[in-house]
């Protein structure tokens, strides 16, 4: 030690090192307590998502049919106007919609059918009319695209307002102006509607005759597919119609029970750390 030089050294070594080793045995301790709530928890947590993901699947599935219901019970609804509106030439909605189906080759389905068939009623056309004009949509939609639903509105739709020039685009000509003239100046609205529909379908079906005979392709069988589809739809739809009818108060039950958990899911309730 150098002369003249006084050190003083005190040392808090083991104390301190006694307090540290406390702290850090009782840090240790809250750190696996936390652990052990925070794993109490997420097992917690886990098992809702497990019930709210179960909740989420039946939920979606309830809503699928419910889905199907609804679709059927708008089928019953538009095929009880068809009844209404067939009546009138002695044939039942059945009939009509069978005629449509084997004009159509299969390619339109009966809700679609159905729609089609009040549609054209409603604009005038009788059932061999309307039978005439599925066939030659279905002709065309084969050769321009589209689907028969598609051109039989087309069709329909430039036939009752007189657009002949869609007509022109189909390769069918026709003078509407001078089939009115024949008729002078009494001629009605509906009186025009009636010669469009008659003048159009003679000019369709010439031009059919000169498109020669219809052949079956691919396409076809992928709209049948379709309209297969769309009718066991509707078959579902029909039979989970009254079964969902009848157990709607329970459903809304559940389906509002099932909303609850997973809310609870998504915001676990905190008094339980509280506590």
């Amino acid at each position: 030690m150098p002369e003249g030089r006084i050190e003083v050294v005190i040392s808090a070594q083991d104390d301190y090192s006694a307090s540290l080793n406390r702290f850090k045995s009782a840090m240790g301790d809250v750190g696996i307590k936390a652990e052990r709530i925070a794993g109490i928890f997420t097992n917690l947590r886990s098992s809702w998502l497990a019930v709210a993901a179960t909740a989420a699947t039946v939920a979606m599935t309830i809503n699928k049919a419910w889905d199907l219901a609804v679709v059927a019970a708008k089928f019953d609804e538009q095929k009880t106007a068809l009844q209404g509106l067939t009546e009138q030439y002695g044939l039942s909605a059945e009939q009509m919609l069978s005629s449509i189906e084997s004009a159509s080759a299969g390619t339109v389905s009966r809700l679609d059918a159905t729609t089609v068939a009040n549609k054209s009623f409603l604009m005038g056309l009788d059932p061999a009319q309307l039978e005439f004009f599925t066939g030659a949509a279905k002709r065309f939609a084969d050769t321009l695209g589209g689907d028969t639903v598609q051109a039989f509105d087309a069709l329909t739709t430039a036939t009752q307002t007189g657009q002949v020039r869609l007509l022109r685009a189909l390769g069918v000509i026709v003078d509407l102006e001078a089939e009115y003239k024949k008729y002078g100046d009494t001629l009605t609205l509906a009186g025009k509607q009636a010669i469009n529909f008659d003048t159009i379908q003679k000019a369709l079906g010439e031009r059919m005759r000169r498109m020669g005979p219809d052949t079956d392709t691919a396409a076809d069988a992928a709209e049948r597919y379709t309209a297969s589809m769309g009718n066991f739809s509707l078959a579902v739809g029909e039979f989970l119609t009254p079964v969902l009818s009848t157990a709607a108060g329970m459903l809304t039950t559940m389906l509002d029970g099932f909303t609850k958990i997973i809310k609870f899911v998504d915001r676990p309730p905190m008094t339980l750390v509280e506590r």
